[in-house]
């Protein structure tokens, strides 16, 4: 799942529970894009934040009222040069 963030908070990126638990119960890797940036979260450590995650602390949608909380991942993109040689290297594969 593709996930466009619009903010950074103290080096983070926050992405809504419902997202996180649509990955989660899909199995899919997250892919959050920031500005030029873009970062790929494997499902495990998608498990692990939704592990650590405060519960807890929840909000309401705005025009929705659904409840939800915020799952927060440090922020660290992978460089244009490298996302092109990983994806070389698979396609390469014998």
């Amino acid at each position: 799942m593709i996930y466009k963030s619009k903010k950074l908070f103290r080096g983070q990126v926050s992405v809504r529970s419902p997202i996180i638990k649509s990955c989660i119960r899909r199995k899919e890797v997250l892919i959050i894009k920031y500005k030029d940036g873009v970062m790929h979260v494997p499902h495990k450590d998608i498990l692990k934040a939704w592990g650590n995650s405060d519960k807890n602390n929840t909000f309401y949608g705005k025009y929705s009222g659904d409840k939800y909380f915020l799952v927060d991942f440090d922020w660290n993109p992978k460089k244009d040069n490298q996302l092109k040689l990983n994806i070389d290297i698979k396609e390469n594969r014998y």
